[in-house]
């Protein structure tokens, strides 16, 4: 009977997911809140002690680390909502959000929305601020043109479970991140829209080495991602418009990244875009190697 179930996805998160899941718990009673441990090795799960008590929230630890893609699946499977609501460990939920969101005219089974996120001080009281009201920033019609955009990571999402049952069955063959989810699931939806921000991001200091070698994976996966979705629309027949403007977005990206990390790779000129779409599926996959195997 759940309006909303908010997945929270955890993996050495101890600093900062009690505060995502009281923002959750926060939103009210149409809500309930999904903790996905993906096999963490610090004080998390003591964090979270606290919360023990509350019968709106329900732990799931892995047995083993499967990523934020599989943390996030391992939770929507679970969930029990009308609508799923995807929140990193480290994100917090304003006061209020979600009622103002349900308030609004923009929920709906064929819209999916992506919720900013802003950078928020570590000795600042999120339960200060209150979403009275949500305003969108722009929308994607139709949804899959969001895809086009190479900008579907690193925000909260909310989307109809129904729209992720219609897609669930592809997903054990994506062995990448979660930067994927939206992309693909604007493939199912009439309507992708971008809310105006709507929440804060908790940044907790990493160390320099950590934070490159994390960011040489996601920009790895990226590629990846950008190619993954390509596959999908080409099997859907969306619009050709559409499936060139997404090779388009992963060319560019494959592009920005040889010169970032001087990748030496051979036809990498702009010939390439016109190959077909194996040899063009091969070099990606290359350079996304290449990206990986950075120190």
């Amino acid at each position: 009977n759940y309006q909303y179930s908010i997945i929270i996805t955890c993996f050495n998160k101890e600093k900062t997911i009690l505060r995502a899941a009281e923002s959750a718990l926060a939103q009210g009673p149409n809500v309930e809140v999904i903790i996905v441990d993906d096999c963490s090795d610090d004080e998390s799960q003591q964090a979270l002690a606290k919360l023990s008590k509350e019968t709106r929230l329900r732990q799931i630890l892995h047995e083993t680390n499967c990523g934020a893609l599989a943390s996030y699946l391992t939770g929507f499977r679970a969930a029990t909502g009308k609508y799923l609501v995807m929140l990193d460990g480290d994100d917090i939920l304003l006061p209020n959000i979600l009622n103002s969101i349900t308030d609004s005219s923009l929920l709906g089974l064929d819209v999916c929305m992506r919720m900013g996120m802003a950078p928020l001080n570590s000795d600042t009281d999120y339960r200060e601020f209150k979403v009275e009201k949500v305003a969108k920033k722009f929308a994607f019609i139709p949804g899959y043109l969001f895809a086009v955009t190479q900008n579907t990571g690193g925000t909260a999402y909310i989307f109809p479970k129904s729209l992720f049952e219609k897609s669930d069955t592809e997903w054990e063959q994506i062995f990448i991140q979660d930067h994927i989810l939206p992309g693909v699931l604007s493939f199912y939806c009439r309507k992708f829209v971008k809310l105006k921000t709507v929440g804060y991001k908790f940044e907790p200091n990493y160390s320099k080495n950590s934070l490159g070698q994390q960011t040489h994976r996601k920009n790895s996966e990226r590629v990846l991602s950008d190619l993954q979705i390509l596959k999908r629309a080409q099997e859907l027949k969306v619009n050709l418009v559409a499936q060139k403007l997404l090779k388009i977005a992963a060319f560019v990206r494959v592009r920005k990244y040889i010169k970032k990390y001087s990748i030496q790779l051979p036809d990498l000129s702009l010939r390439l875009f016109f190959e077909d779409n194996e040899i063009f599926h091969n070099v990606c996959r290359n350079v996304a190697l290449a990206i990986i195997s950075q120190r």
